[in-house]
């Protein structure tokens, strides 16, 4: 009789199995965290849809994305222990491959655009000789006031408006009612922005726009410059930015914007500021960077959409006192108005979770096509309301470094915003063309980095609406002299 063969162990096979337990359950436990973090997601996407859900690729990653891996997720909970983990395993290891990516563009300086140019800086600035302020704004200011001098930064009314469900609500109420200030705390040391190496200040005037005050004790104004950045003076000593430049060619100018100003931030200012002083020209300053981005977002305002559906002012210039209470009382006590800085360690972490850098890479939030009809009511409304006292507005378009220095990611923006203005009857002024031209256009622009145009490029592109309007000015004077 022969030996049979001993029979096999079952250890093996119970650790195994044991294994592939203790995976799925693993499994199943993420499911579950994952699956309430897309349902939240989704939920968060559905109560600002106006804000996300818009272009295909804001509805692929915002809604098809998660609601797919919400799907997977319900699927492995209802599935044998095999498929929960060939299910699992993959949504895991692309949700890991996410956040490694985002962790590489955020902290890696050859894939972070911010920290490229700042490394690129701080090398034409070792190179220049010149010596950089490296301190930040509300360290300029705290030196000010420590010196006793009244300093503030800027209030713009990007800041004052913040979103609720959707909508964005300013967060200042006078006597109950919201209000929203369009310039800044007015005759006060306001300390801007820093671009070349030295700390941009002004006073600003009795309304908080960059002007010298006695302006608005003119009569009549020649001309009014309306938009951002730019006519605030990012970047650019007062005497020197793009609006002091307009004015060596016309004494009686103001330039009214500030940081994040879009085309109905804008109409809002014309119709709040400009009646009393009938500015014969009012100069609408696009910027192509991002305008019609702010525009859309502004969308979400009543507050600044009523300024176009239904004329409405507030009576600014005779609240300036309140506002600019107002103002102070928000920078002395931020976070009782929920707009305090975070810090920049948990600014870091949040944008991380919230995959910033990818999302700009991928334009995802850039994905609306531009809504050139309703820009285009803006612009008209604007018009008609100049009209009514003898003025013209003249739309210029300001181009931004990356036509010189990067890639345009919205260049398909540009004609069709030229033939919206050209249809309305504005005259139209483009300085890329002069600029294009140029051997060197990065000179216009400081150490030739991303940033506003420095002192040259201002005075370049006011030379060249100053070529434009003056004949038109002529003209009408010639038209009105007895």
């Amino acid at each position: 009789m022969s030996e049979s063969a001993p029979a096999s162990s079952p250890k093996p096979a119970r650790s195994h199995r044991r294994i592939i337990g203790l995976i799925a359950r693993c499994c199943s436990i993420a499911a579950v965290v994952v699956a309430v973090g897309m349902l939240a997601l989704l939920a968060y996407v559905v109560i600002n849809r106006d804000r996300y859900l818009i272009g295909l690729r804001g509805w692929g990653f915002y809604a098809v994305a998660p609601g797919t891996v919400l799907l997977i997720c319900a699927v492995a909970l209802r599935s044998s222990q095999t498929w929960r983990i060939r299910l699992m395993l993959p949504v895991l290891m692309g949700l890991a491959m996410l956040w490694v990516g985002e962790l590489v563009l955020t902290f890696l300086p050859a894939a972070n655009a911010v920290e490229q140019t700042r490394v690129e800086r701080d090398r034409k600035v070792a190179k220049a000789e010149v010596k950089f302020d490296r301190r930040n704004k509300w360290e300029v200011v705290g030196e000010l006031r420590e010196q006793g001098i009244d300093a503030t930064v800027p209030v713009a009314p990007k800041l004052v408006l913040q979103s609720d469900g959707g909508t964005l609500v300013s967060v200042l109420k006078d006597n109950g009612k919201p209000v929203l200030p369009l310039g800044g705390i007015s005759k006060t040391l306001t300390v801007h922005s820093n671009e070349s190496g030295k700390w941009v200040k002004y006073v600003s005037d009795r309304f908080g726009f960059n002007n010298p005050d006695a302006l608005w004790d003119e009569r009549r104004l020649d001309i009014a410059l309306i938009g951002d950045s730019y006519v605030q003076g990012a970047g650019v000593g007062p005497d020197e930015n793009l609006v002091a430049s307009v004015r060596k060619h016309f004494p009686r100018t103001v330039g009214l914007g500030c940081n994040g100003n879009g085309p109905l931030t804008e109409l809002a200012t014309i119709k709040e500021y400009l009646s009393e002083h009938k500015p014969r020209v009012v100069l609408w300053v696009y910027y192509e960077g991002n305008d019609l981005r702010d525009m859309a977002n502004e969308r979400r305002s009543p507050l600044l959409r009523a300024y176009l559906e239904n004329d409405e002012t507030h009576e600014l210039t005779t609240r300036q006192e309140t506002l600019d209470k107002l103002m102070r009382d928000m920078l002395a006590r931020p976070q009782a108005y929920q707009v305090a800085p975070p810090s920049k360690t948990w600014k870091t972490i949040k944008e991380i979770a919230a995959l910033k850098q990818l999302r700009f890479r991928l334009r995802v939030d850039f994905a609306a096509p531009p809504d050139i009809e309703y820009f285009g009511k803006v612009l008209e409304d604007a018009s008609r309301y100049v009209e009514q006292w003898g003025g013209q507005v003249v739309f210029v378009y300001l181009p931004q470094w990356d036509r010189y220095g990067g890639s345009v990611w919205n260049d398909a923006h540009r004609e069709p915003v030229l033939a919206k203005a050209r249809e309305v009857g504005l005259t139209v002024i483009d300085p890329h063309t002069l600029i294009a031209k140029m051997d060197e256009p990065l000179s216009l622009f400081p150490f030739g980095l991303h940033g506003h145009f420095n002192a040259k490029g201002c005075q370049i592109v006011a030379d060249h609406i100053a070529q434009v309007i003056e004949p038109k000015l002529k003209k009408d004077d010639a038209t009105t002299a007895p």
